[in-house]
């Protein structure tokens, strides 16, 4: 009922994420959320749990506050965040809820799920965003607007980021991961992480030559797909008792 079969040639066509997120907010109940990637605020506006945020440039534009009990602001780069130890210092026990949307080339997404994954506890759920695209114009490593016809999603773009599936099918077959369904381009849930887990960062620089030349032509969107199950979005959001079925935080 929850997993679904996405054809190469379907469109995503789940919740929008942000309604997926308040979903997940009611229903998995989540003590802290860990941000990058803040922009505007309106992801982090779904959570209502002590969060922190992490933006090179703030345009906030949504009730971001809401009734939390705390909420940090970080303006600098997720690199520089990592690298003054804070998100330690705050959460030490890690976050339950991590989105990741920063900069949208795959090194950058890589670097931000190695360090998030080593302050996460086992439980931390870690979403990806931008790593499913439509289309190979959408993959582009500088954003590029495509046609008309392409409607609301004709701004989207995801960059290589896509890239980072693979590279976890291949290094960290140990991860829970799923795909979600939300339009344009998609949510990648994972799970039982291991903060002692080493494999990537010790091979970052020989995962980054390796992928750095792959192209989303070659590798081809039907492939990406049947890398991971794919979750109906919409029947979870209806059945939210049973979210915890498959992303469960506690």
């Amino acid at each position: 009922m929850y997993v679904k079969h996405i054809s190469s040639n379907s469109a995503l066509d789940g919740l929008p994420y942000l309604d997926f997120f308040s979903t997940l907010n009611a229903a998995l109940e989540p003590r802290s959320y860990f941000e990058i990637g803040t922009e505007s605020g309106h992801s982090a506006a779904r959570y209502t749990c002590p969060s922190v945020c992490v933006d090179p440039r703030f345009v906030i534009s949504a009730d971001i506050v809401r009734s939390k009990r705390m909420l940090h602001l970080f303006q600098m780069t997720s690199d520089e965040f990592f690298a003054a130890g804070y998100l330690e210092k705050l959460l030490p026990l890690g976050p339950d809820i991590a989105f990741l949307d920063g900069m949208h080339r795959f090194e950058y997404l890589l670097r931000d799920f190695i360090n998030t994954e080593r302050v996460a506890h086992p439980r931390t759920l870690i979403l990806l965003h931008d790593c499913l695209p439509q289309n190979l114009r959408m993959t582009n490593r500088l954003p590029v607007a495509g046609p008309e016809d392409e409607g609301g999603s004709r701004f989207a773009w995801t960059g290589d980021v896509w890239k980072v599936i693979p590279i976890l099918k291949k290094y960290r077959p140990d991860l829970r991961v799923s795909f979600v369904d939300c339009p344009p381009t998609g949510l990648v849930a994972i799970s039982g992480l291991r903060r002692e887990s080493k494999v990537l960062n010790e091979s970052y620089y020989q995962i980054v030559e390796e992928f750095r030349d792959v192209e989303f032509s070659s590798y081809d969107r039907q492939k990406l797909w049947q890398d991971y199950p794919t979750l109906n979005s919409r029947a979870l959001a209806e059945n939210a008792q049973d979210l915890t079925l498959y992303l469960d935080i506690r």
